[in-house]
């Protein structure tokens, strides 16, 4: 941004310029300044955040129980019974 204004003040100091050099001059420099002023904004490289450090946690002991429900010996189909994976639905008819 310090660029633009000191661009802007040495060409406003030449006796040659009109008003329409300067006013072209400002809306060339109007797109990298307002570049620049976004990406500094939204890099944020000085407000990043470690989550590693500066997130407390509290852990407890965790005590959890399984219970078997059933067991199925003897399964060696290679395909699912009644699998609808070779069905197309939508457009297709």
């Amino acid at each position: 941004m310090h660029i633009s204004h000191t661009l802007l003040a040495v060409y406003a100091d030449t006796a040659s310029t009109s008003e329409g050099d300067l006013i072209k001059l400002v809306l060339l420099l109007a797109g990298p300044a307002f570049f620049m002023v976004m990406w500094g904004r939204y890099r944020n490289s000085r407000q990043r955040h470690f989550h590693e450090k500066e997130t407390k946690a509290q852990t407890a002991n965790l005590v959890s129980h399984d219970r078997k429900v059933g067991e199925r010996r003897g399964v060696s189909a290679s395909r699912i019974s009644g699998a609808n994976s070779t069905r197309v639905k939508g457009a297709r008819n």
